[in-house]
């Protein structure tokens, strides 16, 4: 298990107006993910195998009609 945090800096005009969604953009051949919560500013990830993963978190501002994406590797080694 992994655990992705993120962080938002919110103009106080759209607080309740941030959503947030987590994905996989690039997994191992042969992961079968789980994103407990995706649409969290943090979450845990269930199911990696060992390999590099790429993961995106979308935070939209619904208020002002605007989104950013930001992305962070994680790699997962095999304990010897």
């Amino acid at each position: 298990m992994v655990y992705l945090g993120g962080k938002a800096i919110v103009d106080s005009r759209s607080v309740g107006q941030i959503s947030f969604l987590w994905f996989a953009h690039t997994l191992p051949t042969g992961a079968k993910i789980t994103i407990d919560s995706p649409d969290s500013l943090g979450t845990r990830v269930r199911g990696l195998i060992p390999g590099t993963y790429n993961f995106g978190l979308i935070v939209k501002d619904n208020r002002a009609n605007l989104s950013d994406t930001a992305y962070t590797n994680v790699t997962i080694v095999t304990q010897q």
